[in-house]
């Protein structure tokens, strides 16, 4: 259990980091922060109807093995998006940064509304080749102070969003709601609940984001989460 939750860690850690990256280069520009969004309602969406099913589940067996029911019921969108990604194109920035220029046009031929598009993206792919190719290695990269800036800050968010404990919180909300004195079903259907909200919010915070930008969403979504937490805390005191 121990050592294949740690491989599923290096899964997921691994989706959740390159997702929004393959997300951000195949959209365009003007769509890229909402469909980034609608990756996480995606997360919350999963999480709310993994909640429902264990709730379902632990109701209607009474099997003391009902849980490996629960865990195998988590292979079968992972087996659909693993599927489902055979089928997805190249990333056309990847491919460019290959030399597949050719290949590139054609992905954006498939996902781009006109030729204009395609022909200032292609000009951009172009621009970061020759920009890349003039840097020698990761140390150049590295030296250069807007780069370095930006890899500490994106360190940080990283490391901000992990250190808030919401991952602890989602995965343990059963056992803090059985520390109030509800029962293991009582407990397994309230966490439906949090899995309600997570998915309104996202709702919510993709519309405000189309509205007042990424950078203003995340100040205030990161505050409220840390309130948030702070709150929780507390009270389990």
């Amino acid at each position: 259990m121990v050592a294949m939750r740690f491989v599923l860690g290096l899964a997921v850690g691994g989706a959740s980091s390159t997702v929004p990256v393959f997300i951000g280069e195949m959209a365009g520009p003007s769509h890229r922060a909402r469909l980034v969004s609608q990756n996480e309602l995606m997360i919350v969406s999963g999480q709310l109807i993994a909640y429902i099913l264990n709730a379902l589940l632990a109701y209607l067996s009474d099997s003391p093995h009902v849980w490996r029911y629960m865990l195998g019921i988590a292979a079968v969108p992972a087996v659909l998006l693993g599927v489902g990604m055979l089928f997805v194109p190249a990333s056309p920035r990847w491919l460019a940064s290959k030399g597949r220029m050719e290949e590139a046009r054609a992905v954006l031929g498939q996902i781009r509304a006109s030729d204009k598009q395609i022909d200032k993206e292609m000009a951009d792919m172009v621009r970061l080749n020759e920009i890349e190719h003039d840097q020698a290695g990761w140390s150049a990269v590295l030296a250069t102070p807007w780069i370095r800036k930006l890899l500490w800050i994106g360190i940080g968010l990283g490391f901000t969003a992990q250190f808030t404990g919401v991952n602890a919180f989602m995965y343990f909300t059963p056992i803090i709601l059985q520390s109030t004195g509800l029962g293991t079903n009582a407990a397994l259907t309230a966490t439906i609940g949090n899995g309600v909200v997570a998915v309104i919010a996202t709702f919510f915070g993709i519309w405000l984001i189309g509205k007042h930008g990424r950078r203003p969403m995340l100040l205030t979504g990161l505050g409220f989460v840390v309130a948030s937490q702070a709150a929780l805390g507390a009270v389990l005191l």
